[in-house]
């Protein structure tokens, strides 16, 4: 009897620890739940704030889409007129490269054309000094003459007076 009360002790305690233990773990169970239904509650909290974030960034993003489609398109215009107006820009420097070609051709020939006509200028000047040196001579030569044809004519007056005395000399000798 000793032993079966010692038994009966024995195993009342083992009986006080494992209820002890599954109060325990029933307190820990009951403990888990509530922060699994407090995780939960804040998973769904979390996920709905992610879903309405979501909602609202995808909005934003999808305004902001909207006004970098409009600006790719003003740029799209944009980059057309601008090729355009290059187009045009190369079409009018080919015309300018064609005419300054011309020009040049111009140029050169003016050039060659003014070369000849300075030959032509210094020939016709190294003339005109030939006739102007011939000219002074011719002129030097004239005055040399004018200056005896002077002296001639005077001597001559000279002569023709005194002659015009002898006669008349003469004639009232004669008479």
């Amino acid at each position: 009897a000793r032993k079966l009360a010692a038994e009966l002790i024995h195993r009342d305690e083992e009986i006080r620890h494992e209820r002890e233990r599954t109060a325990e773990t029933e307190a820990s169970k009951r403990s888990l739940d509530q922060q699994l239904r407090d995780c939960s509650a804040k998973i769904d909290e979390a996920e709905a704030y992610a879903r309405a974030e979501g909602k609202r960034i995808a909005a934003k993003y999808e305004g902001r889409l909207g006004q970098l489609e409009t600006e790719i398109d003003l740029e799209r215009g944009r980059y057309q007129e601008l090729l355009k107006e290059l187009r045009r820009n190369e079409r009018r420097v080919k015309e300018l490269l064609s005419q300054v070609d011309e020009e040049q051709a111009k140029v050169l020939s003016l050039t060659d054309t003014l070369g000849k006509t300075n030959d032509r200028l210094r020939v016709y000047k190294s003339q005109i000094e030939s006739a102007e040196s011939s000219a002074t001579l011719v002129l030097t030569r004239a005055r040399r003459l004018e200056r005896e044809l002077d002296d001639a004519e005077q001597r001559a007056e000279v002569v023709s007076t005194t002659l015009i005395r002898s006669r008349s000399v003469h004639r009232n000798d004669y008479n």
